[in-house]
């Protein structure tokens, strides 16, 4: 299932939360769907879980009070901008390419 050690109540709701209910035996959006159980449980949930350990012991971004320079700033603007580029595109430049 691509969560091994799933009990199988967590391994229903993987189920539930990820089939195409319209199309379920379509090996295609299976094959989709595995791949995003594997990258959600690898590295979705273990991200999310990061960055919430994270700012609750004092990550602040762009902190005003840390006298970040205007370069430190702009680069860590442009760090998160390329980063939600590819979280929403697959491409962390506006471009579309990849590297």
């Amino acid at each position: 299932l691509g969560v091994p050690q799933a009990n199988e109540l967590a391994a229903e709701a993987v189920v539930l939360q990820y089939t195409d209910w319209l199309d379920q035996d379509n090996p295609v959006k299976n094959r989709e769907a595995l791949d995003d159980i594997v990258g959600d449980h690898n590295v979705v949930c273990p991200l999310m879980h990061f960055a919430q350990r994270w700012a609750e012991r004092g990550g602040t971004p762009l902190n005003p009070g840390l006298n970040y320079t205007a370069e430190e700033e702009a680069l860590s603007r442009r760090i998160m901008r390329y980063w939600g580029n590819f979280a929403r595109t697959g491409y962390g430049q506006r471009g579309g390419t990849a590297g």
